[in-house]
């Protein structure tokens, strides 16, 4: 029922709601190791310094059989990153070891040797959100070099996932 609105009626205002900003992207970014334990902590750095996103790191020391390697990912242990130890089994095994469980918005995978640049994690989730916009299924992102020394963020589509996986690998080579 509404009030009777006429003079002298005091009606409640309410301020409007404050704008929100857009919810910030969760991702997991998997670092498989295998006797690169003297690279790992950049690759870690390099993932904790991820600007704009909610990260999680998952370092999983893949059977290393060198002396340093398990110590050094056992020293990237903290707030948000995991050391995991397995047998060896490989590049995937490793990655589906570090992926079992997530429940990010991203999965990255890093390997010990290399590194995540700040806005890494930020630039895919405005690819994906750019393709989507435009009615595109994404069903994986992925980075080639570009001919100026950067970096091409690939949108695969899911109608011709398997194609452009195979140009991309073409590409590559």
């Amino acid at each position: 029922d509404a009030a009777p609105r006429g003079p002298g009626t005091i009606l409640r205002t309410m301020k409007p709601p404050a704008p929100t900003s857009p919810p910030v992207p969760t991702a997991t970014v998997v670092i498989p190791c295998f006797n690169y334990g003297r690279f790992v902590r950049a690759a870690v750095d390099s993932a904790l310094a991820q600007r704009g996103a909610d990260i999680r790191i998952v370092v999983v020391n893949d059977g290393s059989t060198d002396a340093r390697s398990a110590r050094q990912c056992d020293a990237c242990a903290g707030p948000g990153v995991q050391v995991v130890h397995k047998a060896n089994s490989g590049p995937p095994g490793a990655r589906n070891r570090g992926a079992r469980g997530c429940t990010s918005d991203y999965l990255v995978f890093l390997d010990a040797d290399d590194w995540l640049e700040p806005g890494f994690v930020q630039t895919l989730h405005d690819a994906i959100l750019a393709a989507v916009a435009r009615g595109e299924r994404v069903a994986a992102l992925f980075g080639l070099p570009d001919p100026r020394g950067g970096l091409e963020l690939v949108a695969v589509l899911a109608a011709d996932a398997e194609a452009q996986l195979e140009h991309a690998a073409l590409a590559v080579r």
